[in-house]
This record gives structure tokens, C-alpha cells and sequence, in this order.
């Protein structure tokens, strides 16, 4: 078709419901877009939220079973496979794969396999743009087999001339958990969480600090959360280009395989105190 758009013929615009069947978009009288809102808002329409100028507000996609209290800055739930991680370890039959089990999200988790022997591991990293570095958080959802000895998780915040590290250890057969500390040593600073590793369970972990003081503030653990406040992170001299990292790793026990299924990773910016 040629010639100039007729903007007064009228367009149906349809969604779908939560069941497939398609919907349509409803329009209020002043000709504003409404939405149907699920949750504890179901069957209401509200007004899609904009800004002074009129352009639609976008509300960010937060995978089931996470907070996000902050606002997201980076997120991977493996539907686009593992192209954004750099995979390493150690041990006899070490590796990471894609597989479609315990996915609660996009079909997909990341699989990480430990390998056999007394330092046996696997870990996946990805580098992103820096954000602001104010009250960050980094949140993840994690299944594990009863091989896994502990699970590391952390991010680093390299600004050019320094590598700021946020990071823990939980060791899930005995609960404990350390932390980083501005020595680089691991030290154990709560002893009373445990985790199921019996049924496919997701465990929900998220660790907020903050790079502005270089001190951690808290940590959950599933339906447990440990105060941090006063602990202080881990610095370093570094000559590498500003970014940031997000790594996590599994230990398996001496002599075994220990394999774990991560389905969500989450960055995030000014998180609350609290």
C-alpha cells in the first residue's frame, strides 16, 4: 500500500489471557490504555503508568521468587543458553551445561557439575556495565543435589585502579556461612542456616552491600535473612577497565560429583537499608 497513513481507522489491539485465549486490550474513555493486572489485583483494570511526556513506563520482568527491592541493572535467566558466561573448574568431569530440569522461568537452567577430587569445582562469571554503586544487591535461585559442599557466590566492582569484592561461601552440610572480609579471608560469621538438597528444591539466595562504604548489610538465605551491618568487603589494586562481575561457584564433597541447577542471576542498585 502507498500513500499517507489514515490515522483515524481504528486498531484492535489483543493480548492473552493467563489461560492462552487471546484478549483484548481495553482502552478507557479518555483513550487511555488499561491493563489487566494479576496477583492480588486480578480482574482490575489500571492505567499503564507514564511519564510528563506521555511515553509509557516499562516495569521490569523480576523472575518468580525473587525481591528485587532495588531496581535491575543486569539479569539472566539462561533462556538465551550460556553465551553471557565465562565457565571454568576443577576436578575429573567438570562442566557446565543447559538443560531444561528445575527451570522455573524460561525453560532453562544453567548445570553445573563439580568435578571429582578434594578441590573439585565449577563456576560461571559474567562481566556487565558498572551501575551505580549504591546499595547493590546480587540475587540468585538455586537448586542443589546432597553432593554440593558449599555454594560461593559474589560480585566484584572494578573502577579502574581498585577490584571491590562482595562475596560469601554457605557451607550447606553444617550451615555456616562466610564472608569475604578486607583480608581476602573467608570468615565464618553465622552458623544456624540449612537448605533442602533432597527435593529439587530452588533456594532463593540474595546478599545486598554497598560499595559507597565497602561494607556488607545483609544476606538471605530461603526464608532466612543474617544481618551483615559492620562487615566490611574485600579491596584490591586492579588495573582492569571498569565493569562488573557476577560469579558463582559449587565445591563438591571429596570424592564425588556435586551438581547444582541455577535458574536466575539478578544485579541491582539502591536497595533498601533494610
Amino acid at each position: 500500500m502507498g500513500g499517507l497513513k489514515d490515522w483515524t481507522s481504528a486498531v484492535l489491539l489483543y493480548g492473552t489471557d493467563p489461560t492462552g485465549a487471546p484478549a483484548l486490550v481495553a482502552v478507557d474513555a479518555d483513550g487511555n490504555i488499561v491493563a489487566v493486572i494479576y496477583g492480588s489485583y486480578a480482574g482490575t483494570l489500571h492505567q499503564i503508568a507514564t511519564d510528563a511526556h506521555g511515553r509509557m513506563l516499562s516495569v521490569p520482568y523480576i523472575p518468580e521468587g525473587c525481591f528485587a527491592e532495588g531496581e535491575v541493572v543486569w539479569m539472566d535467566d539462561f533462556r538465551r543458553g550460556l553465551g553471557l558466561w565465562t565457565i571454568g573448574g576443577a576436578g575429573v568431569g567438570t562442566g557446565v551445561w543447559l538443560v531444561a530440569d528445575r527451570s522455573l522461568h524460561s525453560g532453562y537452567c544453567a548445570y553445573l557439575q563439580a568435578g571429582q577430587g578434594v578441590a573439585g569445582s565449577a563456576i560461571i562469571e559474567a562481566d556487565f556495565a558498572s551501575s551505580i554503586t549504591i546499595l547493590n544487591g546480587v540475587e540468585t535461585l538455586v537448586s542443589f543435589d546432597p553432593n554440593v559442599g558449599y555454594f560461593q557466590f559474589g560480585q566484584d566492582y572494578y573502577d579502574g585502579a581498585n577490584r571491590k569484592l562482595f562475596a560469601v561461601q554457605h557451607h550447606l552440610d553444617d550451615g555456616e556461612l562466610y564472608y569475604c572480609d578486607e583480608n581476602g579471608n573467608w570468615t565464618l560469621f553465622d552458623d544456624t542456616v540449612f537448605v533442602d538438597q533432597t527435593y529439587k528444591t530452588l533456594v532463593h539466595y540474595k546478599l545486598v552491600f554497598d560499595y559507597a562504604t565497602l561494607k556488607f548489610k545483609h544476606l538471605r538465605v530461603g526464608k532466612s535473612t543474617v544481618d551483615m551491618t559492620g562487615l566490611s568487603g574485600y579491596t584490591a589494586a586492579s588495573a582492569l577497565g571498569e565493569h562488573m562481575a557476577i560469579q558463582l561457584l559449587i565445591h563438591s564433597l571429596a570424592g564425588v560429583w556435586g551438581t547444582a541447577w541455577v535458574d536466575a542471576v539478578l544485579s541491582t542498585q539502591n536497595e533498601p537499608e533494610t
